[in-house]
């Protein structure tokens, strides 16, 4: 939807909510039409190495593609999935593996970036663009709208977008071939080929896509990604800019700020002013580091309970070991492995996450996947890899021992302890969003 006013956001400014913005799916919606899922009983897999399909990398390469900027969450409206601001081209997504709502912001976005030329076939082509709108479009947006669910299409069920708007969809294509948008064309296809091909795979191989590792790959590994995606520019300046921090002591800024705001106080009342060690940011992020060694030792040791120095639950670190095949820690690191396992353990709690959707005590499904993918792939781990139900128990024994220490020590109230409790094999379920900011700044981005 695209209001005629500006909404009242949180804040103003570029990436504030107080732009005009197009919502999708405003009001409340049935099921997207023509949207293509997975294999509702699991597509089964033979033994072989991981090629992965993820949804986060066909997202960023067609956001790339299409120079687009994509931020999560901050949507003042509490019934829209996603939004684009057409002051600021700006796409925000609720959940950033919602490859549906991202394509039809994409949709608004490819809208004003080719501009002219595809307002004038979508006018031409409104008979057969208009009934795309989604159910609940507000009235007189329906041609925005429904060209956004067209592109939504194009991106997930090619076939059936070409079906229901052939006329349209031979122009647009047409006009993509052209050499000033023959790029955005060819990203179109590539990411529609890669969605169908994230929708057959395996179960066990779309499970571990969706698995992150939080691993540090190194300086050089992270800087020569930095600088395929962003440019030379961004990566040399950013990191020279920085160079104090990092070799010196990273806490430096925040030192030279706490000084400078004590310098503030003196001069405005004349007195020193008396910055106690509880309430100086720079001392405390000193003293913090200390927090790191306990931390270290729970993993290594097993989590010690609120102010007791003996273990009460199995160590992750012989989790881990366990779950990888190794004798110890000395024993080489085993990526592929530790990416199945994890995609087992995120299986587990995915069940437990489906039978509570199941029985209405939460309102949505845990992920894009299936139940299916789920029962699959944890038949078929186990299966292959039988140490890793063993390894799961503790891993599990762990997270329930520091959850308890959270709540022993204060941190947690009784309400959110007993929550956390009813998730079956907890796992942090957290996700990652590669498209998070424009290192060189928007300036560099059209609109």
């Amino acid at each position: 939807m695209r209001p005629t006013a500006s909404q009242q956001g949180m804040e103003t400014g570029l990436f504030g909510d107080a732009h005009k913005q197009a919502e999708m799916f405003s009001r409340p919606r049935g099921a997207l039409q023509a949207a293509p899922t997975r294999n509702q009983g699991g597509t089964g897999t033979v033994s072989q190495p991981l090629v992965l399909v993820r949804l986060m990398n066909i997202s960023n390469a067609l956001v790339d593609a299409l120079e687009g900027v994509v931020r999560q969450g901050r949507i003042s409206n509490p019934k829209a999935l996603g939004i684009y601001k057409t002051q600021s081209g700006v796409i925000r997504v609720r959940k950033p593996d919602d490859f549906d709502v991202l394509s039809h912001e994409l949709g608004h976005h490819l809208e004003d970036a080719i501009g002219a030329s595809v307002k004038a076939l979508m006018q031409a082509h409104s008979a057969e663009l208009k009934p795309m709108a989604y159910a609940g479009a507000k009235k007189g947006t329906e041609l925005e709208e429904g060209f956004a669910e067209f592109v939504r299409l194009m991106l997930t069920n090619p076939r059936y977008a070409a079906s229901h708007a052939p006329k349209f969809d031979a122009a647009l294509r047409s006009l993509l071939s052209q050499a000033e948008f023959s790029k955005l064309g060819k990203a179109i296809d590539d990411a529609a080929s890669a969605y169908r091909a994230w929708l057959d795979q395996p179960s066990t191989v779309a499970v571990v896509s969706t698995i992150v590792s939080s691993r540090e790959t190194g300086a050089v590994a992270k800087a020569r990604k930095e600088l395929d995606r962003h440019g030379l520019g961004h990566t040399v300046a950013d990191y020279l800019s920085r160079a104090y921090a990092q070799i010196w002591d990273d806490l430096h800024p925040l030192s030279r700020a706490t000084r400078f705001l004590a310098r503030m106080v003196r001069d405005k009342t004349g007195k020193p002013f008396d910055l106690k060690v509880d309430g100086d940011p720079y001392k405390l992020a000193r003293m913090s580091r200390g927090a790191w060694n306990t931390g270290h030792v729970d993993i290594t040791h097993g989590v010690h309970p609120y102010r007791d120095t003996k273990p009460a639950s199995a160590s992750l670190r012989d989790a881990i070991i366990l779950a990888m095949g190794r004798p110890n820690t000395l024993a080489r690191w085993d990526t592929e492995m530790a990416t199945r396992f994890g995609g087992y353990l995120w299986s587990r709690r995915a069940l437990g996450e489906w039978d509570r959707f199941d029985q209405g005590k939460i309102p949505n499904p845990p992920d894009k996947l299936t139940k299916d993918d789920h029962v699959l792939n944890v038949a078929e781990m186990e299966a292959a890899h039988p140490q890793f139900m063993l390894a799961a128990g503790m891993v599990h024994d762990w997270a329930e021992a520091l959850w308890q220490k959270k709540y022993d020590a204060g941190l947690i109230t009784e309400a959110q302890w007993q929550d956390g409790l009813q998730i079956r094999d907890y796992v942090p379920g957290q996700r990652m969003f590669d498209q998070d900011y424009d290192p060189l700044g928007v300036g560099t981005k059209p609109k």
